[in-house]
């Protein structure tokens, strides 16, 4: 434990270092405040629901608008979440180390005295703020949680890009949340992971043009159903299967453009009774793949 701490904001963040040092200072100041007889505290961060905090100012500077302030009570609750969440993202030293039952300023400042040695990489032996260090590896985590829930998000409407070639672990096409990024992704597979070293904007865009992808909208027919690998079949080669699993919004708007009436495409259930619709005559499904 560092048994030490800084009552002085300092006035500047320098944002190329890693979140733990750039939050290192916000951790000295809650510290003494706690250990003080102040009533309240200011700092420029907010806490999220998981206790999370983050600035609020971008740069390295924070003006008077940037700071919020907090009672004892109030920062000790946002603490409190603060280590739920580390529990559960956080490094094993924070988990090894402060107890699931902290909910006390003597609490969080015990918490907030430890440090951390980085072990490995670029900042290998850099001592650090645990709490912070902790903060910064469920920061982390949350991110990735909330992209793979964006990208689950896109793919159920079916509004997700797809690149030619490129699949995951499981060989199954890859899913991108926009155009662009699979392109990129197409690219990197055929030219490497620094295709864009040495071209300028233009010489980009034009490479990135070359990019074999297409829309969830055109994927119909593309893979098979049972293992998701992918065919040679043509984009749009709809079969009673391949509609089934399409989403709902999809598959309605297929039977409309088709002719279906609104008794078919409206209301709860119009997915399955349009996926019967379909199968009830073979002449809707070749409508659908003239569209």
């Amino acid at each position: 434990m560092s048994g030490t701490s800084q009552e002085t904001l300092m006035p500047n963040v320098e944002r190329s270092h890693p979140f733990a040092v750039q939050m290192s200072n916000i951790a000295e100041v809650m510290n003494a405040f706690l250990r003080s007889k102040r009533k309240s505290i200011s700092l420029p961060v907010e806490f999220s629901p998981m206790g999370v905090p983050a600035f609020t100012f971008t740069g390295t500077t924070f003006a008077d608008k940037d700071m919020r302030t907090y009672t004892r009570a109030q920062l000790v609750a946002h603490l409190v979440n603060a280590v739920a969440t580390g529990k559960q993202f956080g490094v094993s030293d924070f988990k090894n180390n402060v107890p699931s039952y902290a909910s006390t300023a003597k609490h969080m400042v015990d918490m907030l005295d430890r440090t951390y040695t980085v072990t490995k990489g670029a900042n290998a032996n850099q001592v650090r703020n645990l709490f912070m260090h902790a903060m910064g590896a469920a920061r982390r985590a949350l991110k990735r949680a909330d992209a793979q829930q964006h990208l689950a998000d896109v793919v159920h409407v079916g509004n997700a890009w797809y690149a030619e070639g490129v699949v995951d672990k499981d060989g199954k096409p890859r899913a991108y949340e926009n155009e662009n990024k699979a392109r990129k992704a197409f690219i990197r597979g055929a030219n490497g992971a620094e295709w864009y070293v040495g071209l300028d904007k233009a010489s980009k865009n034009a490479l990135l043009a070359t990019a074999k992808v297409w829309h969830q909208s055109n994927t119909v027919g593309m893979f098979n159903s049972t293992d998701g690998s992918q065919v040679n079949n043509e984009v749009n080669n709809y079969t009673l299967e391949s509609i089934a699993q399409l989403p709902a919004i999809k598959v309605i708007r297929l039977a409309k453009k088709a002719g279906a009436k609104e008794s078919v495409y409206k209301g709860k259930g119009a997915k399955s009774r349009c996926v019967e619709w379909f199968g009830e005559m073979t002449s809707r499904m070749a409508s659908i793949n003239s569209l």
